[in-house]
């Protein structure tokens, strides 16, 4: 009986003692409060304030190759099987990371890409398209993650 009873202070203990340590980790991330500028939850601006947005993608520029340029249909090909190994093997890595480093990850990839087309003004349109391309899926992932982690645990 003594052992019952001690063993059941000591559980209820500790889920006490966890229990604020647990709150004082993670702050006011769930109140219900929200911004007045953002019109979001907190917990929402607190984690994904600085997410993928469709302005962020670089204004379509014409490249001095642009007429002259045409591509094959084996360069589309290869660029797509290029893009159908990206894809795999985002998602592979995303699926190892926590959502906020799987934020952190797109948010740096599409920044790459955004920088490579906005900083070179000879790319060819295929390159082009392959950087466009993996800011979308980029883009695309950042949206799943944000419509996913209501149901983080």
């Amino acid at each position: 009986m003594k052992k019952v009873f001690f063993s059941s202070i000591l559980v209820v203990g500790l889920v006490a003692i966890l229990g604020q340590i647990n709150a004082k980790h993670y702050g006011g991330l769930f109140s219900d409060d929200t911004k007045a500028e953002h019109k979001e939850p907190v917990v929402y601006s607190a984690k994904f304030k600085e997410c993928i947005d469709m302005k962020d993608f670089p204004k379509k520029k014409t490249s001095k190759y642009e007429a002259a340029f045409e591509e094959s249909g084996r360069d589309m090909e290869m660029v797509e099987a290029s893009l159908k190994k990206f894809r795999a093997s985002l998602d592979s890595t995303l699926k190892n990371l926590s959502y906020i480093d799987a934020h952190e990850f797109l948010h740096a990839r599409f920044e790459q890409s955004k920088a490579f087309v906005s900083l070179h003004d000879d790319i060819s349109k295929t390159q082009e398209y392959y950087h466009r391309e993996i800011m979308r899926i980029c883009y695309d992932n950042d949206r799943l993650l944000n419509l996913d982690s209501g149901n983080f645990h």
